[in-house]
């Protein structure tokens, strides 16, 4: 794949940039980038993303709310939790009125139909599911969620509306963030915790033990030594029995690579092999109580790791 192929492809992705022929324009880029991420290798591929940006294309991508906040990165990087709630609910009102129509196509393709945001919506199911499943086996469970976002798996969760967990503290250093869920949540014994993965691993914090810890969208942030660090501390912080989930985009999820161009969003991927290798080393017993699976989608890679009950 030489630099003028890539212009083409590039080129003839423009031409076919249209509201009316959005998404399967975006579905064949997405593709044709991966394609071509496979036959340069990393390196060139960076390049190649760089110049992508500088493209006529790039900025009418960026007509897409997703895509573009992402790209802006207002709270610090791409996936905060307002690009998240993007790929839950849809547009606002007020910014889907503010859309080109391109640009409103586009977003059916980036927050509605593509793999990614189907996976990260099954995510949000599979935490709620988590939850209700801890509440009903625990009197008065105690959860944490790490790097909670805007915590849109509580809406979900029959546990947490009907305010029969002992306590969910959502942590994360977003304070805006924090602040929708100390609005929403806050009367269902919610309490939010502005801190970092660091502060966790640090000690610098005394939460007390859960039944269940979880974080997903974290650890894709993460390089592979601070997420073993993390993984121990969220190990050592489980009550008896108390289990901890984690989830990681898997590499070579379709839309990955438009997600690297034109939004400069990247993930550190995990299959389930390096998300188990993150407890190697912790304890025999927390590797021997590990279990990982794939999900429907096919994107996301799952770990579980079960505490073993006292006595």
């Amino acid at each position: 794949m030489t630099v003028p192929s890539v212009q083409a492809l590039l080129d003839g992705a423009n031409a076919r940039l249209a509201p009316d022929s959005a998404i399967p324009a975006m579905h064949d880029l997405a593709r044709s980038l991966r394609e071509v991420r496979s036959e340069l290798g990393e390196q060139e591929w960076r390049a190649a993303a760089q110049r992508a940006r500088q493209h006529p294309i790039a900025r009418r991508l960026r007509e897409d709310p997703l895509t573009n906040r992402a790209w802006l990165k207002p709270r610090g990087y791409p996936g905060d939790a307002v690009a998240i709630d993007f790929m839950y609910a849809g547009l606002p009102a007020a910014t889907r009125q503010t859309t080109s129509r391109l640009g409103r196509a586009i977003f059916a393709y980036t927050a509605g139909c593509s793999a990614t945001a189907v996976a990260v919506r099954q995510r949000r199911n599979v935490l709620a599911r988590a939850i209700d499943e801890t509440a009903a086996v625990v009197r008065l469970a105690r959860v944490l969620a790490v790097g909670c976002g805007h915590l849109r798996e509580a809406r979900d969760s029959r546990a947490v509306q009907a305010g029969t967990l002992g306590e969910l503290v959502a942590l994360d250093d977003d304070a805006d963030g924090l602040r929708v869920v100390a609005r929403e949540h806050g009367p269902r014994r919610v309490r939010t915790v502005e801190a970092s993965a660091d502060d966790l691993v640090a000690g610098r914090l005394d939460l007390g033990a859960f039944d269940l810890t979880y974080a997903a969208g974290l650890y894709e942030r993460l390089d592979d030594r601070s997420a073993r660090a993390l993984t121990a501390a969220l190990l050592r912080g489980l009550a008896p029995g108390g289990r901890l989930l984690l989830s990681s985009f898997v590499d070579g999820f379709l839309a990955h690579e438009y997600m690297q161009a034109f939004m400069d969003w990247s993930f550190t991927c995990r299959d389930e092999a390096e998300l188990l290798a993150l407890v190697d080393g912790v304890s025999r017993k927390a590797r021997l109580a590990a279990r990982t699976w794939r999900d429907a989608t096919g994107c996301l890679a799952w770990l579980e790791v079960v505490r073993p009950a006292a006595g």
